[in-house]
């Protein structure tokens, strides 16, 4: 997981690597060829997609605990 312009320069820079399926273009991800990406760059691409999901999960939790008010009150 990550946003669009990081995959789209991940896929750029070393499109052996990393692939994009037509089916998976509206959706926040990169696929990974594993018998092509060393240990290093596996490891920092989960940390950065781990990143990516608490991010996101944490801007929906500070929203959704905050009730709206109604314009009467």
């Amino acid at each position: 997981m990550m946003d669009f312009e990081e995959r789209a320069a991940f896929v750029e820079e070393a499109p052996d690597v990393y692939d994009l399926k037509e089916h998976y273009e509206n959706y926040p991800c990169v696929l990974v060829r594993l018998s092509r990406i060393n240990a290093d760059a596996l490891r920092d691409l989960v940390t950065g997609a781990h990143a990516y999901v608490v991010s996101k999960a944490g801007k929906k939790k500070k929203t959704a605990g905050h009730p709206r008010r109604s314009a009467g009150r």
